[in-house]
């Protein structure tokens, strides 16, 4: 380590003691904040006319389900069944449309023409409903649920999560109620279609192929089997492809001129591709016919820059990119290019590209074709503050970016960001904001939505991955659903009786992040105060928070559950050195405290600190904790 270096790490080192000082000395100047009670819940009082499913441990209904039913169809049948019978003990049989003779019936189906007493034309109803939507209605105590090819899926969980109570919180949390009478509304009446079509996240529970269909995430990042609906999604690589499409190991010795002149250096350089030589047009059209050789049935191949920032200055494409007043100008370009190869030869494939870092602004002139998306990548905005904030600059600029881009794509999709890559430990409070952006995003037409998030989660979680997995999937299908219920809802269900507490500490954080006119970002550091901006005597009180949730913790589960997420609250102290890891107000416990946290995140599969940085097997625990890697 250079002379420099050594004094910069002191330097810091010596703020952050003054800082610790500064807090064990001041916390009593700070008036405290009240104690917080727990807002009693009101009873919730059904006054619908009821009719019952199960009762006294008997049912008289049966599922019917078409004579050729689809795959879906039979698998929705099966999971209605085996989670009613979990529910009550008590299984609903299943029989086929030509077995069934009287009685009170559960129609499961793929086509509006079973819902036999409506007018109307039913192939117009399913037009309306498309792949993904569903309706669920009663008439004469008969029970329909209807949906296109994954649709149905849809309205079955949702006939089960609506009227039954049952919900997908996380892989390790789904709610089954037990009750001895399940009844329902006679007069339901729900359509749902939803407004994103493509819906992804790769936090933690959407790993589960039942979790996603549950919560409706339809995107490629995790296998679903046909009969649970498929995936909608991309062949042959999700992003970053140019590297993979036209390799430099296969195109360099043959066909150099495809690769880009850089700006770096003005060297030629496979690491991005020229986009303006007919030739680079011509072989990415022979891989698009390569791959729809393979995957006949694909309809989402994306044409992505590789990541970084180098691009193409050679005279072509400076020009054009001068021209438009932006490299998308070359992009979309190119992009077009290919899409009119594509068009009338594949016409249910759509070719995707990115609107990112360097080709994020809109070109001028150059308008993208109908069988394009234009995904749009929100890297560089503010976290603290909803993208539609005027107050925020960076956001202001992005949300610019973004009306631009709906009013000349037909197809816009957005790439969101929901984790803090350099401190994938640490407090990331975007809880205020995930909603309002979701609306956004859906009012200005996004045609698909990912929202990325902690992908190394399974070795790296703590704070709040499953939830904010859950809530993302949510906003996704419904961006104006009820917040705060499903947000309850979650935390009664995944830490127990001290659930009021975590959701105090959510509130606060949230409220002091990115205030005081600081703003957050994706590589915020720790002690950054845009990412927390807590006064002494706050950081005791949410201390407390931790304690008495940890106190009303029934279970091992819920408990340990807690202990988890308190892991990213520990680590946010210890890296500014607060509480009992500060050197001035505990200097004979702050190592220890260090040991602890160490051997916490051990317990609970904690391997890494940052993305692409792996945790030390030996760390030096008197350093702060975003030092612990090699």
């Amino acid at each position: 380590m250079s002379g420099f270096s050594t004094f910069v790490l002191r330097l810091k080192g010596f703020i952050l003691t003054f800082f610790s000082v500064f807090s064990f000395l001041a916390g009593p100047f700070f008036p405290a904040l009240p104690a917080f009670v727990p807002k009693p819940e009101e009873p919730v009082i059904n006054e619908k006319p009821m009719m019952a499913v199960i009762e006294n441990g008997a049912t008289d209904y049966v599922i019917v389900v078409a004579d050729n039913a689809a795959a879906t169809v039979i698998k929705a049948a099966e999971m209605l069944s085996n989670y009613i019978d979990r529910m009550t003990g008590i299984a609903v049989p299943t029989v086929s449309a030509s077995d069934y003779t009287t009685g009170k019936k559960i129609v499961v189906s793929s086509t509006a023409a079973d819902l036999d007493f409506i007018d109307g034309n039913p192939a117009a109803l399913d037009a309306a409903l498309g792949k993904e939507g569903f309706i669920i209605r009663t008439h004469e105590g008969n029970i329909y649920i209807i949906g296109g090819s994954r649709g149905v899926l849809y309205g079955t969980y949702g006939f089960l999560e609506k009227f039954a109570g049952c919900r997908w919180y996380a892989k390790t949390c789904v709610v089954v109620p037990q009750t001895a009478k399940f009844e329902v509304p006679v007069d339901i009446n729900v359509q749902e279609v939803p407004l994103i079509g493509y819906r992804e996240t790769d936090w933690l529970s959407p790993a589960d192929p039942e979790y996603c269909v549950a919560n409706r995430i339809n995107g490629n990042r995790r296998y679903i089997a046909p009969e649970m609906g498929g995936n909608e999604g991309y062949t042959e690589g999700f992003c970053h492809t140019f590297a993979q499409r036209l390799p430099k190991e296969k195109y360099w010795d043959t066909d150099r001129e495809i690769y880009a002149i850089s700006n770096v250096d003005g060297q030629r350089t496979a690491e991005q591709l020229c986009l303006t030589n007919p030739r680079t047009v011509e072989l990415m059209c022979k891989e698009i016919d390569r791959i729809m050789a393979d995957h006949p049935d694909a309809n989402l191949i994306s044409l992505t820059q590789n990541d970084g920032g180098v691009y193409c200055v050679c005279p072509a494409c400076k020009a054009l990119d001068d021209a438009e007043g932006s490299h998308a100008g070359t992009m979309i370009s190119f992009v077009n290019a290919v899409a009119d190869y594509t068009k009338d030869k594949y016409p249910n494939l759509m070719l995707d590209t990115f609107a990112y870092y360097y080709t994020r602004t809109p070109p001028k002139t150059v308008k993208p074709r109908d069988n394009v998306i234009v995904r749009l990548c929100s890297y560089e905005c503010c976290y603290a503050h909803a993208i539609n904030d005027p107050g925020c600059p960076r956001n202001v600029e992005f949300a610019n970016d973004l009306k631009k881009w709906a009013s000349i794509s037909k197809n816009l999709s957005v790439w969101d960001y929901t984790t803090n890559y350099s401190h994938l430990n640490g407090p990331f409070p975007n809880f205020g904001v995930l909603q309002a952006n979701m609306q956004y995003f859906a009012e200005n037409h996004a045609v698909g939505v990912y929202e990325e998030g902690n992908y190394y989660a399974y070795e790296s979680n703590s704070e709040f991955a499953d939830l904010r997995s859950y809530l993302l999937a949510r906003l996704m299908w419904d961006p104006y659903l009820d917040y705060d219920k499903e947000l309850n809802g979650f935390l009664k269900a995944y830490y127990g009786d001290g659930w009021q507490y975590i959701r105090e500490y959510i509130d606060i954080t949230t409220k002091k992040t990115g205030n005081d006119g600081l703003h957050t970002s994706i590589g915020s550091e720790m002690d950054d105060r845009a990412v927390l901006n807590l006064k002494p005597n706050e950081i005791d009180y949410v201390n407390s928070l931790w304690v008495k949730a940890k106190e009303k913790a029934q279970s091992d589960y819920y408990l340990t559950n807690v202990r988890r997420s308190e892991l990213s609250w520990r680590y946010w102290k210890a890296n500014n050195r607060f509480s009992e890891y500060s050197i001035a107000g505990n200097p004979l416990g702050w190592y220890d405290e260090n040991k602890k946290l160490y051997a916490d995140f051990q317990e609970f599969g904690v391997k890494r600190i940052r993305e692409a940085r792996l945790m030390s097997d030996n760390p030096q625990l008197w350093q702060i904790p975003r030092l612990w890697i090699p």
